[in-house]
Order: structure tokens, then C-alpha cells, then sequence
């Protein structure tokens, strides 16, 4: 009986083959390929832990949101009439100065508006 191994014309497979066996424009086209698979399994581990991070995955929805928002904000200052844009503009440059101030205090404020709102809704309650 003869084995696959005895035919003499038999080329050797990937496995098979030496590094001393392989041409040297073989050998740094093989290095090549095993470096952009490496990049390329990278990639794609990360983009598994991206879509398995429900955080990252909330942040960006959260980041999403806010671009939305701001867009439209935008497009609806934009298409106001001209009257009210100057009202706007006179608004923001009145508010800035004093949401500076505020800021240190936030969750103060934050806190005194949330008890005010649950105040009204007692109070809304007990009027029915």
C-alpha cells in the first residue's frame, strides 16, 4: 500500500511547510496576510464588545439624542422669524453670564425644582 506521502509529486500544504521551505517573497506575503488578519479580528472583537456594552451602547444612543435635538433647535431658531431671533439672541446673552454663576449650585437648584414640581402635583391633587 502507498501512502499520500510517498507520491513524490505530492506539493507539501500550508501546514506541512517550513519556514526555511517557504521563498523569502512568500515568507513576507504570509506575514502580510497574518498581520492584516490580526487587524482585521481586532476589529471585530471590538465591534462584539461594543454591541455586548449596554453603557457605551446607552451613551451613544444619549449622544444621538442630543444631536437631534440640537439640530432641530437650530432649524427651528433659524427659520423663526427675524423678531423673535433677535428676542433669542438678546435671551442667551442674558442667561449665559447667570448659568455661570449657577453652575457650582446645580444640584441645589436641581433639588429645589424637583420639590417645587412634587409640591404642585400634591397640590394639583388635593384641588380635585
Amino acid at each position: 500500500m502507498t501512502s499520500p506521502d510517498d507520491d513524490p509529486n505530492r506539493q507539501p500544504t500550508m501546514g506541512e511547510l517550513h519556514p526555511t521551505d517557504v521563498p523569502p517573497d512568500d515568507v513576507e506575503e504570509l506575514r502580510a496576510q497574518i498581520e492584516q488578519t490580526r487587524e482585521d479580528l481586532a476589529q471585530t472583537v471590538e465591534a462584539i464588545a461594543d454591541k455586548v456594552n449596554v453603557k457605551k451602547q446607552a451613551g451613544a444612543k444619549v449622544e444621538d439624542t442630543k444631536a437631534r435635538i440640537t439640530g432641530a433647535a437650530s432649524h427651528a431658531i433659524q427659520s423663526a422669524p427675524p423678531p423673535v431671533q433677535q428676542a433669542l439672541d438678546t435671551a442667551a446673552t442674558k442667561a449665559r453670564p447667570l448659568a455661570q454663576q449657577a453652575a457650582p449650585y446645580r444640584k441645589e437648584i436641581l433639588a429645589g425644582v424637583g420639590a417645587a414640581l412634587l409640591v404642585l402635583l400634591v397640590l394639583r391633587r388635593r384641588a380635585r
